[in-house]
């Protein structure tokens, strides 16, 4: 999940340092260390050292994960979308707080 995030971002907000990104996802840097690197193996994200900070890093996604996320865009996001758009603002807040239900029940609790 936190992969599919990072790219979301990445594609949709530009370049980030890793420091915006674990700020983004509400975990530490080094939390989002593995995720990163997780990404750049598979190609789907490079990184620049900056030009004025040499200890600065910035992330940029690569073309083929933004051919991923144009893909990913239109033939699961816009789809699902779609069906909410007609929804009134009071039955959305009625889908979360029953999802939310559902989630914090006994039957998906993470167990380790």
């Amino acid at each position: 999940m936190n992969q599919a995030l990072v790219l979301h971002h990445l594609v949709s907000h530009g370049d980030a340092t890793p420091s915006d990104l674990a700020e983004w996802l509400r975990v530490s840097r080094g939390g989002v260390t593995p995720t990163i690197k997780r990404l750049e193996d598979l190609g789907l994200v490079s990184r620049r050292i900056d030009e004025e900070d040499g200890r600065k890093q910035w992330l940029s996604a690569t073309q083929e994960a933004r051919e991923i996320s144009h893909e990913v865009d239109k033939k699961v996001l816009r789809p699902i979308f779609s069906t909410f758009e007609e929804w009134s603002p009071a039955d959305l807040r009625r889908l979360c707080e029953d999802l939310d239900r559902v989630l914090s029940s006994p039957l998906f609790e993470v167990r380790s």
